[in-house]
């Protein structure tokens, strides 16, 4: 395989992610819109989701301004052996989470997530990677469900 074959050109990268992130962010924000805002001293469902579509809009803006004043001649290596299966391994743990949240539920199907993501990227042990993801989990089921009232997932298990 030659070298040419494991790059591709920074600029064309930056462009084509950007533009997905204002396509997607976009999209997000028009489906946000259907939410409830609420008032100020009580918000709805829907100030979270306008808030994050926001974000991810600007930071994909900011991405499409530095690919556009990039030199067109700038290249970034892919990844390549085990870098490649660890990308892989996220994109298809994405997926999996995606796709069994509705079955697992977001207590259960975060846990699993954490679980395998901080083993995938970080090489803990079981035990430790467990803690870690339990307390991720809680949190996120903390902030998301009991402080804020958002509806989750509850999956199989109702959890």
């Amino acid at each position: 395989m030659t070298s040419a074959a494991r790059s591709i050109g920074k600029r064309g990268a930056y462009l084509a992610t950007g533009a997905i992130g204002v396509a997607l962010s976009a999209g997000y924000l028009a489906l946000a819109r259907r939410l409830p805002l609420g008032e100020l001293d009580q918000p709805g469902a829907g100030v979270f989701p306008v808030i994050v579509g926001t974000l991810v809009l600007l930071a994909s803006l900011a991405v499409l301004w530095e690919g556009w004043r990039m030199p067109a001649a700038a290249s970034v290596d892919l990844p390549a052996g085990a870098d490649a299966g660890r990308v892989l391994s996220l994109l298809g743990l994405i997926v999996a989470y995606v796709v069994l949240l509705p079955w697992a539920g977001q207590l259960v199907g975060g846990f699993v997530f954490c679980l395998l993501l901080i083993r995938l990227l970080s090489g803990n042990g079981w035990v430790r990677a467990a803690i870690q993801a339990a307390v991720i989990s809680a949190v996120a089921y903390l902030v998301f469900v009991r402080l804020l009232q958002v509806q989750m997932p509850r999956g199989i298990l109702g959890l």
